[in-house]
């Protein structure tokens, strides 16, 4: 039976879904997320998104209630062109819409959606009753202006990265509610990038526009949901009981943002000292870690990226990629970018030969940097030996992922 069908005939309700996007990489924070989700919410399925192609063996989720969708259960045929452009943590920001909506269209009349780096510390009724009233949920970075010495830095960086953190995102069933999801997914299409000049941050900095646009749009202010470094040292974690606290309000949802469970006693990498540095804090943050490595999680940190690859196995250079992004800009990209055996594709222009008998990704290569256009300048007999020479002993360490595309070397479509 598909995971859809379970959500609509397993006899859980599947009024209320809960969900997360994250690729074959993720499967131990997936593992320690549906873990907490089902001890506090048994009967709302959840449902993780794999959002790189690669399959995830049979085992891997069994018995741990988790559902598993795949690119082809989301809509077939349609994200090629992003999964090829965007990283992976972009292409996954990117599903998030995609996703939520998707399931609404199943039959789902209320979506919750937490990235795969998030925990329940506690049940989440109060977000799952407020979703009951309102259109869609959103949590704030801040709840309380910043203090300390940093305090202007640290409201810049939220100015430039969203006032709204994207690691939870509740929706219900409405006409609003699902045009702004279509909305919001048009626009990550395109734009799901880190170009802070431009006033983009992946996914996050579109959803600001979410309580102003769609009027039943609800920022929910309380502190102990949705907890990250960024909240951090303006209030104070506290074991309490078998829970946490954060001040004199339980901590439901820790979002572990930037934690590398190989440095537990560090909760981010995206600040140099430690929010908080007391028992308290570094027993959850070691918990989690512990969660984390009994998840499977040294074997599963170590799986390829299923984007990385053409699909002949040839891995993809960043050349290749950037040159797309040209494509795509000048309207010339068609079809399935991974596809090896289409004559129009990347892959067959990249591959074929060119000046000097030489795959055209060496002359791509060449265009680009004038250090090679000077030295190789013209294409008679000598420079060409030089040129190919060249490829040989410095071009396969100089230009990252090239041996799939070295001279007499090419694998099949």
């Amino acid at each position: 039976m598909s995971t859809l069908s379970i959500i609509a005939t397993d006899g859980v309700n599947s009024q209320d879904v809960a969900c997360t996007v994250a690729p074959a990489a993720y499967l131990a924070h997936v593992r320690v997320l549906a873990d907490s989700w089902r001890r506090y919410h048994p009967g709302i399925p959840f449902v993780w998104l794999v959002s790189d192609f690669r399959k995830v063996a049979h085992g891997d989720a069994a018995g741990t209630g988790i559902l598993r969708l795949t690119l082809r259960d989301l809509e077939p045929d349609t994200f090629h062109r992003q999964a090829f452009l965007y990283s992976s943590f972009e292409f996954s920001t990117m599903l998030k819409p995609a996703l939520v909506r998707m399931l609404m269209r199943k039959g789902a009349e209320r979506v919750l959606y937490l990235d795969p780096d998030t925990c329940l510390q506690g049940p989440l009724d109060p977000v799952l009753e407020y979703m009951n009233r309102h259109a869609a949920v959103v949590t704030p970075h801040l709840v309380t202006p910043p203090s300390g010495p940093d305090r202007i830095r640290r409201e810049a960086n939220i100015l430039l990265s969203g006032s709204c953190n994207a690691g939870l995102l509740g929706f219900r069933r409405t006409e609003e509610s699902m045009a702004v999801l279509s909305w919001w997914l048009d626009r990550l299409r395109t734009f799901c990038g880190r170009a802070i000049e431009q006033g983009l941050f992946y996914d996050q900095k579109w959803v600001d526009f979410l309580p102003v646009w769609l009027p039943d749009c609800l920022v929910i202010r309380d502190k102990g949901i949705n907890v990250g470094h960024w909240r951090l040292p303006e209030h104070k974690v506290t074991r309490s009981g078998d829970g946490w606290m954060i001040d004199n309000t339980p901590l439901r949802l820790m979002h572990f943002s930037g934690f590398d469970p190989d440095v537990p006693q560090r909760l981010t990498r995206y600040q140099i000292h430690q929010p908080q540095e007391d028992a308290s804090l570094l027993a959850l943050q070691a918990g989690y870690a512990r969660d984390l490595a009994e998840a499977g999680y040294p074997a599963a940190w170590t799986r390829p990226y299923g984007h990385d690859a053409f699909d002949n196995g040839t891995i993809i250079p960043p050349l290749a990629r950037d040159l797309y992004r040209d494509w795509v800009k000048d309207g010339k990209a068609e079809g399935n970018p991974f596809d090896t055996s289409d004559p129009d594709g990347i892959y067959q222009y990249l591959a074929r030969s060119g000046p000097a008998g030489v795959p055209q990704f060496w002359e791509e290569v060449r265009k680009r940097r004038p250090d090679l256009l000077s030295a190789f300048p013209g294409q008679g007999p000598m420079n060409r030996m030089r040129w190919r020479r060249w490829i040989r002993t410095h071009g396969i360490r100089d230009v990252m992922h090239a041996d799939g595309f070295m001279p007499g070397h090419r694998k099949p479509s």
